[in-house]
């Protein structure tokens, strides 16, 4: 009698066992069915996350000219990449380098801000970003650029005017580089490459590059 007792306590204790389990697995069905239904109720229609470059550029401070950098470039507004779908940020028909880094180093952009400049014949904007393009830059390395939008508000053309480092090479004797640019009144922009002894500092020589917006496009003067 005692081991048929101990029988069905263990049965009864197995029988509660069972059904804790399937009160469990009913519980994450149910569970299962709730996060099925809000998957359901999310296949509804987002708004677009990414901000129209038509909004960013009405929202563009318009800068200050006579401009020079290095100093200060007067206002410029900051652009959050994560509101910018960049497979709709450019209108280029052949290969260009700011396309090409930023779409390859898009990851690797710390920071953007831009102004708009004076519009006359086309709409310009200066857009400039820190690249962390070099792991032994805490900050990155800052490029500027002067980038021209179509009717459609994507950047049709544009020209890096400034890079705080210029590779120079295996150059003889060894060199480094400074840029400059100064943008007119009328958006001629001069571009100035100084290169110096690496030692000593003494200025070799320097290039010196001008920029004009003509017929849509932005054209190097002769």
């Amino acid at each position: 009698m005692i081991r048929s007792k101990e029988g069905a306590t263990e049965t009864r204790g197995g029988r509660n066992v069972m059904k804790q389990v399937w009160i469990f697995l009913l519980c994450l069905l149910a569970l299962c069915g709730m996060e099925n239904a809000t998957a359901k109720g999310d296949d509804v229609p987002r708004p677009e996350i990414y901000q129209s470059m038509k909004d960013i550029y009405d929202d563009l401070p318009i800068a200050q000219l006579p401009m020079r950098y290095p100093g200060e470039i007067s206002p410029l507004a900051a652009i959050d990449k994560n509101l910018l779908d960049k497979n709709e940020l450019f209108s280029f028909a052949k290969e260009n380098f700011l396309i090409d880094n930023l779409s390859a180093y898009w990851k690797r952009i710390k920071d953007i801000r831009a102004c708009r400049l004076p519009e006359k014949s086309v709409k310009t904007i200066l857009l400039r970003l820190y690249l962390m393009d070099f792991q032994d830059s805490e900050r990155g390395h800052e490029y500027v650029f002067m980038c021209l939008l179509n009717d459609a508000f994507r950047i049709s053309d544009c020209r890096e005017i400034y890079a705080d480092y210029v590779h120079c090479g295996k150059s003889k004797p060894p060199m480094r580089a400074k840029q400059e640019f100064v943008i007119d009144a009328d958006l001629r922009c001069t571009v100035t490459t100084h290169y110096y002894t690496l030692d000593g500092g003494k200025e070799l020589h320097r290039n010196v590059c001008v920029l004009e917006i003509k017929n849509g496009a932005i054209v190097t003067e002769d």
